[in-house]
């Protein structure tokens, strides 16, 4: 037999044409147009019809519960997500459907709700007797019951104490205290047999000896009681379909939100989540959330298998630090050397993850609905330091590699995340003290305050895009970062009202449900800047009064960085936004959103986005899924066949609209027979994002390898 080794792209080049026919033949579409007409009459039901890509995906999401327990629709933000899920649980046939939503989408949601679906009861839960209600509220003919609770009421339970026996024990050498279980008497201990007293026992500690609770209800606490266990407890049949807003915000392992949804999970037949940013780039974000909305996860993952998780699905970094030679080797056998082995996971998440997701989550994106909205633009201005700054700047830069190579020496994580606070966040905040301490306390680095009078570069190339947007009458949405200890949004808000601009500052202490007014008032009343952090705004809210964001800070989170970009970019926009966050050329700042770039990047990528720029961040050579799919994408434009189908489609849509933005008008019914955009679902979208454009990177220390 004549063989012969060749090249995986000349074999992929030579039968991409049986390739593609084969795979096109073997993985077809659950959700086909067929599914979409035969939803309308229902959909039809709605007071403001959905928009043809939302409603492909409301039936392509009630499609997917009738074969799985949960869906997931991943939508751009400013898609209509929550318009979306109302039309799925409507063509699902859901009768009590449970809501649950950051608090300060709460009225938002109820006000969609009664705006598409205007004979349909919508309550919120506030309280336990209104759950009760609930459950005693006869259900309407035909339209299915809404409850939305607060994330925050449905986690927050009554507080707790030690509730130990104090006992004395009398010896030959004195007396001994104890402290004791109250229902069997043992003494308390831990694992390594010492005893326990009420300080040191550990949060929600049981018996081990008898299993009982050790700790009781604190009476001089708060007397509330967490929704989510009234409902589990005394009405675990209460709902049919959850709901379950921002779920990426839901990722976490052992918090008290994450157990208060995977518990409501459990008393509901079906769930749908709904997130514009699934993942933040790294193959965790979506570990437990998958785990939970998965069950067949759970046969081949137990609940601590993050790190298995990790090995098959992302990247890995591990780095190992030679004390002795104070260097970084290579990963082996080390000899006659104490070394230490860190382990970080890296932005990037492998193809083998969809599958995943494939069959149970809806993507929609901004382009599939093709409106008009205005140009968007992301870019990074940058500055350079001056004078004093830059000289302090340089001394603490010389500084921090000593300190660095003392803190993994020692072990000291304090020291090396103050060096790494300090090095991103010392120029925007260089008017106080900067003082980095070790884990006990000791000052090891200072550096004097500068004057408070000077304007310093990043603040006056704020002050020149302020002057020339409100020039133009835009509004400024600043977003800024540290508003604790390192707190510049009191020196940003002087600053701004001496050059005369009308600013406010948006703070935690507002409620989160009243930001929403809290922010139109300040705008009726003339506002010309916002500032604010950015987790304070970045769900849900429409902030169409700003166009233009600025980043004075980062935010090491990609999910707010993605999602504080877009608050303004959103249907019914009327100017272009733009969004540049400000910089220092060649500091550690430059490095800080170069990294949350990558991550944006990895990010993109479990949404759909597989061009070759979303690519970048996971771009091994020796990666064969990332070189065929590339190649593919190069060499094979007819894969995409089926999306170019759905773009075409949405282009006809909006041929036959006339009014973009808060109306919507019914589409036409010979349009939908035609539709090939069932497949939207399950296709690759190729449009490239706007991404953060950085300049070339100077030189750092590479300190976020770390």
């Amino acid at each position: 037999m004549d063989t012969r080794q060749v090249p995986i792209t000349t074999f992929i080049e030579t039968f991409s044409a049986s390739l593609c026919e084969s795979a096109a033949s073997q993985l077809r579409p659950i959700f086909r147009p067929e599914h979409r007409i035969t939803a309308q009459p229902i959909l039809n039901q709605l007071k403001e019809p959905l928009w043809p890509p939302q409603a492909d995906v409301a039936a392509a999401a009630a499609l997917v519960l009738q074969q799985h327990r949960g869906a997931l629709i991943v939508g751009e933000m400013a898609t209509g997500k929550t318009r979306t899920a109302v039309g799925a649980c409507l063509i699902h046939g859901s009768r009590r459907v449970l809501v649950m939503a950051p608090p300060h989408l709460l009225r938002k949601w109820e006000r969609e709700i009664t705006r598409i679906l205007p004979d349909a009861p919508v309550h919120q839960l506030k309280s336990l007797s209104s759950i009760d209600r609930i459950a005693r509220t006869p259900l309407p003919n035909h339209l299915p019951l809404f409850a939305i609770i607060s994330r925050e009421k449905a986690k927050l339970s009554y507080a707790t104490k030690p509730a130990l026996v104090h006992r004395r024990w009398k010896g030959e050498h004195g007396s001994v205290d104890l402290f004791c279980c109250p229902h069997c008497g043992d003494q308390v201990r831990d694992a390594d047999e010492t005893p326990l007293t009420p300080e040191t026992l550990p949060a929600k500690s049981k018996c081990r000896a008898c299993g009982s609770p050790l700790y009781d209800f604190d009476p001089n606490g708060p007397r509330r009681y967490a929704l989510a266990d009234y409902i589990c407890k005394q009405h675990p049949t209460l709902f049919d379909t959850f709901v379950v807003d921002e779920i990426h915000e839901l990722k976490g392992k052992a918090t008290a939100q994450g157990i208060a949804f995977a518990n409501l999970m459990n008393v509901t037949d079906r769930v749908i989540g709904l997130t514009g940013t699934l993942s933040n780039g790294r193959s965790t974000s979506v570990f437990y959330l998958l785990w939970r909305l998965i069950p067949g996860l759970k046969s081949s993952y137990s609940f601590h298998d993050e790190s298995r998780w990790v090995d098959v699905y992302g990247i890995r970094e591990t780095r190992t630090t030679c004390i002795d030679a104070d260097q970084v080797v290579e990963h082996g056998t080390q000899s006659k050397r104490k070394v230490y082995v860190t382990v970080v996971e890296r932005p990037g998440i492998s193809p083998r993850l969809i599958p995943h997701l494939v069959d149970k989550a809806c993507f929609l994106r901004m382009e599939d609905l093709d409106l008009a909205l205005p140009p968007y633009e992301e870019r990074v201005d940058t500055c350079e330091l001056e004078g004093p700054l830059k000289a302090q700047y340089e001394q603490l830069f010389k500084a921090a590699k000593p300190l660095i190579r003392e803190a993994r020496k020692s072990r000291d994580g304090h020291l090396l995340s103050t060096v790494v606070q300090a090095l991103v966040a010392y120029p925007d905040r260089c008017t106080t003290e900067e003082r980095i301490t070790n884990k006990f306390g000791e000052v090891k680095f200072t550096l004097p305050p500068l004057p408070e009078p000077i304007r310093y570069p990043k603040e006056r190339l704020l002050l020149q895009h302020i002057e020339d947007n409100v020039n133009r009458h835009r509004r400024v949405l600043v977003y800024c970062t540290h508003t604790g200890t390192r707190d510049i949004t009191l020196r940003l808000h002087q600053i701004l009202k001496q050059a005369g601009f009308r600013t406010a500052v948006l703070t935690a202490s507002v409620q989160a449900e009243r930001r929403e007014e809290w922010i139109e008032d300040r705008v009726k009343a003339g506002l010309d800047v916002l500032i604010c952090n950015p987790r304070l705004v970045q769900t849900g809210l429409d902030l169409l009064d700003f166009p233009s964001l600025r980043f004075f800070e980062s935010d090491y989170n990609i999910l707010t960085v993605r999602q504080a970009a877009r608050r303004s970019w959103r249907p019914g926009q009327q100017h272009p936004v733009d969004v540049r966050p400000l910089i220092y050329a060649g500091t550690a700042q430059e490095q800080a959103w170069s990294l949350i770039a990558s991550g944006i990047k990895a990010s993109l990528y479990t949404e759909g986005d597989i061009t070759s720029h979303a690519m970048a961040a996971f771009n091994q050579e020796d990666d064969i899924t990332i070189g065929l799919i590339r190649f593919i994408l190069d060499q094979n434009p007819q894969l995409l066949s089926a999306e170019q189908a759905f773009r075409d489609l949405a282009r006809a849509y909006k041929d036959q609209r006339e009014v973009i933005g808060e109306s919507s008008p019914q589409p036409p019914v010979h349009l939908l027979a035609a539709s090939a955009a069932g497949d939207q679902a399950f296709t690759i979208p190729t449009a490239e994002p706007a991404p953060v454009v950085l300049p070339e990177l100077s030189q750092q220390l590479g300190l976020f390898a770390v």
